[in-house]
């Protein structure tokens, strides 16, 4: 997993790339560039597609559905990082 530092200290980011076999479970959550948000980020700060960052930006709803989109996000990369475990577990030592 890949440190990034953040304006407001040092957070985790992850990037698709990180989850390899696993990946294509967290595409949904990841920007253009393969960046996926974790609790903390702006959406502002990622490169989303035009309807994507457009329903972020709504001020009625936006933040609610950032929060959600986050929390989401949290809950596969968790999943994705659990799976990595057991297929690490699963293949032979070299």
């Amino acid at each position: 997993m890949t440190n990034h530092k953040h304006k407001k200290g040092l957070l985790m980011s992850f990037y698709i790339f990180d989850f390899g076999p696993v990946s294509s479970k967290l595409q949904e959550y990841a920007d253009s560039n393969g960046k996926i948000p974790e609790a903390g980020d702006d959406w502002e700060d990622f490169d989303w597609p035009h309807n994507l960052a457009r329903s972020f930006a709504d001020k009625d709803n936006g933040p609610q559905l950032w929060q959600e989109f986050i929390a989401e996000a949290h809950s596969k990369i968790n999943r994705a990082i659990q799976v990595l475990e057991e297929l690490k577990e699963e293949s032979p030592t070299q």
